[in-house]
């Protein structure tokens, strides 16, 4: 309503070749600096008032230049007189906005560090309190076995107390499988609190440390101390290692992807996962799990056979500390505890820039598991060392292990990118990294090794290889030579892979051929995929449209997979609305000799937001929130929520409820723009757009509208009957105050003004002031008579 304003006030001061007051953009360098305000008649600019002009430059001019500017008191200057104190501003009528340049005299001095420094969030205000909850719901249908299935997913979240008070997840599963009774069980829960600045998060409940060296990826029942630079500071991002568990809180579809190539796509209910169950193929060595859930939210997550050890920053430490009671997720009793407690700890220190050093260690009722780890790094490429001892109390014995992982940029890799050489050797003596099992003590050692190089813009050559030989287990050899040729989205490559293993005992050697070509067709929103592997001998073929998860939007995908007695077709079609989202899935698998089987499937999911006390209703799944909810005198209207450039918004606010609209980065800046098309003519919402900085799983209460909603336009004139012409003044009623310009023929336009009486005053010589009536008519755009002021006091 703020451009419509502009647009009459524009309209009537070109009119009478009259200018006015506006702010604009001033960049420099192709970059943003700040806004300045300048008089102008819509085509060119006149003058700038020279205080706003220290103010909004300031950070960027010499003292001596600011210092004139502000000993020019309220003077509208000309760009000629600018550019004579060395600020040159050009106005550029079809950006509307200024390019700046300075002389070398009048820039401030500024000060570059090459350090990058450690950024905390400053977090915009949230809410005393939110609650959200989010409910997916599914059934199925499998023709063969005629057996339908029903299940009901609750996703839960508190927060209390803003990004350093009290957060509260959890989550159940009621489960209606056919021919049974219905199963409520209870899923991971936890409470936590944060403290971004250290930055540390403590929990308690059902948590899932990550612990280094050679401990294993555990979920416990207990609580969880822990550095969370990836979360709390995402600026200063030092990324974890592996973890051998997936933990899947609401369910997904998991894409497996092995060297880039799609091995199958899983879909996967609320539980965890070991990496090592899934179906990877044996000796590969880069995997990337796409997953996408079904409240919309997307994650990828990177895993590598390789030991990903890592340096820190000098002076920079990380580490964990936990202790409860192993858990697992079982179908029959959901979470389910040990009896014995353990606990573990993980510390690492960046010693100097070149050499991290760590400690480890777990204690658990049947034995313990002490390690250490170093990571030296340097222009000779990264070392890492990881020793563990353990003692395992069952077997009333001991046993250790010894890593060294080391990797190298060599002749063949990208200008930018990772290592291209990498080597691991490890070597067990009946050691097991969990000694509540020791029916899985081993004795041997392993070798992988893996050089990839570019050769040119379109080839490349891949050369692979693993060697493992344990006590009472058949030695495992294999190697494997790839030539790929890249280009158009395609990538066809050529090798051989021999192969000794309990398969192929006597050794086998074969040639392989893979094909993977992908496009992507932004215009319509539309990818393709096309893959073979001759070793597996399996071959998808894919297409699909894909959406933003912005209301109104559809997506679907058609795919066909064939080859190694499988043959698969399956299609999924999504639409997403403002309050819900849908999915429906149809697959048919088949394998030879067995008859094949149908599936059908259906999927809905919601979510609902309470933000002091403010209701929301969307489909974004459990996050930090912003609930968007319009004013009584907006009931009629709806607010369009980020629906920038003509482009589907991500929600709608309606007059009898609110958006629950989720924020997607935890801990950083987030946007939301605001948008009432319908709202009346004049009305004045308030802010159309905010910066929003949220904690991890805080609340922010947007009201659109108000009392103080109308636009005032007038003419203010002096006791002689002359135009106030070109002053700032301030309109006040006692509560609040409205600062406002008028333009050379005493034009001005007051925003935001609820019914009621102001005092209008100019402070500066010549002094004046006048009431200004506003009345409570129904009319949002008001005009007023000229109205003449008196002399002030």
């Amino acid at each position: 309503m703020r451009a419509l304003a502009w647009t009459l006030l524009l309209a009537s001061f070109l009119v009478r070749g009259q200018g006015f007051l506006m702010s604009f953009p001033v960049t420099r360098d192709g970059h943003e600096l700040t806004y300045i305000t300048a008089m102008t008649d819509g085509m060119t600019v006149m003058s700038v008032p020279a205080p706003f002009l220290a103010a909004e430059l300031g950070p960027w001019l010499a003292p001596e230049v600011v210092a004139w500017l502000e000993g020019q008191g309220e003077r509208q200057l000309t760009l000629k007189e600018l550019a004579q104190q060395g600020i040159r501003l050009e106005f550029d009528p079809q950006t509307l906005d200024f390019k700046l340049a300075l002389q070398m005299d009048a820039n401030r001095m500024r000060t570059i560090s090459l350090d990058r420094p450690e950024q905390v969030a400053e977090y915009s205000d949230a809410a005393a309190w939110l609650y959200q909850q989010h409910f997916n719901l599914s059934h199925q249908y499998q023709r063969r076995t005629d057996r339908n299935d029903t299940l009901l997913e609750w996703l839960g979240a508190v927060n209390v107390g803003g990004h350093r008070g009290l957060n509260l997840e959890w989550s159940g599963y009621l489960d209606k499988r056919d021919g049974e009774s219905a199963r409520f069980d209870r899923g991971p829960t936890r409470a936590f609190v944060d403290r971004p600045s250290w930055p540390m998060r403590f929990s308690a409940g059902d948590v899932t440390p990550y612990l280094g060296g050679h401990l294993p990826g555990i979920a416990l029942g207990g609580v969880l101390v822990e550095r969370n630079y990836g979360q709390l500071q995402p600026s200063r991002n030092i990324s974890n290692g592996g973890t051998q568990e997936v933990e899947l809180t609401e369910t997904a579809d998991v894409d497996i992807y092995v060297n880039d190539l799609r091995v199958t796509r899983l879909r996967l209910s609320p539980g965890r996962y070991r990496l090592d169950e899934l179906p990877l193929a044996s000796g590969s060595n880069e995997i990337r799990l796409e997953i996408q859930y079904q409240s919309g939210r997307r994650e990828t997550l990177n895993y590598s056979q390789f030991f990903n050890s890592r340096l820190l920053r000098q002076g920079v430490d990380d580490f964990t500390l936990t202790a409860g009671w192993l858990s697992e997720f079982t179908d029959e009793r959901g979470i389910d505890y040990e009896d014995a407690p353990l606990m573990a700890a993980n510390y690492e220190y960046g010693l100097t820039e070149g050499l991290t050093l760590g400690a480890n260690g777990l204690a658990a009722e049947s034995g313990q598991i002490l390690g250490l780890t170093a990571v030296t790094g340097g222009r000779w490429g990264n070392l890492g060392t990881r020793f563990s001892y353990g003692h395992y109390k069952d077997l009333d014995s001991e046993g250790g292990i010894a890593s060294l992982d080391y990797s190298q940029r060599i002749w063949g890799s990208s200008a930018f990118g990772s290592p291209n050489f990498r080597v691991s050797y490890e070597w067990l003596d009946n050691f097991t990294s969990q000694p509540w099992e020791p029916d899985s003590q081993r004795r041997g050692e392993r070798v992988f090794a893996d050089y990839t190089a570019l050769i040119g813009s379109d080839w490349d050559l891949n050369l692979s290889g693993s060697y493992g030989d344990f006590v009472d287990e058949l030695t495992e050899k294999v190697g494997r030579a790839r030539v790929s040729w890249n280009r158009w989205g395609l990538r066809l490559s050529f090798g051989v892979e021999h192969r000794e293993d309990a398969t192929y005992e006597d050794g086998d050697t074969r040639g392989f051929v893979a094909l993977d070509w992908s496009g992507y067709y932004p215009q319509y929103s539309h990818r393709a995929r096309v893959n073979y592997d001759s070793l597996n001998e399996l071959g998808r073929v894919e297409i699909a449209r894909e959406s933003q998860s912005r209301v109104g939007e559809w997506e679907y995908e058609l795919a066909a997979e064939q080859g190694n007695n499988l043959d698969r077709q399956s299609l999924r079609a999504g639409y997403v609305a403002n309050r819900w989202r849908g999915e429906m899935n149809l697959a048919r698998a088949g394998e030879s000799g067995a008859p094949s089987n149908e599936l059908a499937s259906v999927r809905f999911s919601s979510t609902q937001a309470w933000s002091d006390g403010h209701f929301g209703w969307g489909q974004g799944g459990i996050g930090p929130k912003a609930v968007v909810h319009l004013h009584p005198s907006l009931e009629e209207a709806d607010a369009v929520i980020n629906g920038l450039a003509g482009e589907a918004p991500d929600a709608y606010a309606t007059g009898w409820v609110g958006a629950a609209v989720t924020l997607s980065a935890p801990h950083r800046v987030n946007s939301l723009w605001l948008d009432v098309p319908e709202a009346p003519l004049g009305y004045d919402w308030g802010q159309g757009g905010y910066l929003l900085t949220p904690g991890t799983l805080t609340g922010h209460t947007i009201q659109v509208g108000s009392d103080a909603s109308k636009t005032v336009i007038g003419t203010l004139l002096t006791p002689a009957g002359e135009p106030v012409s070109l002053r700032q003044g301030i309109a006040s009623n006692g509560e609040r105050e409205i600062r406002f310009f008028t333009n050379r023929g005493g034009r001005f336009v007051l925003e935001g003004v609820a019914p009621g009486d102001y005092l209008i005053q100019f402070a500066t010589e010549p002094k004046l002031q006048g009431m200004l009536e506003v009345v409570d008519d129904g009319d949002m755009l008001i005009r007023l008579a000229p109205l003449r002021l008196e002399q002030g006091e």
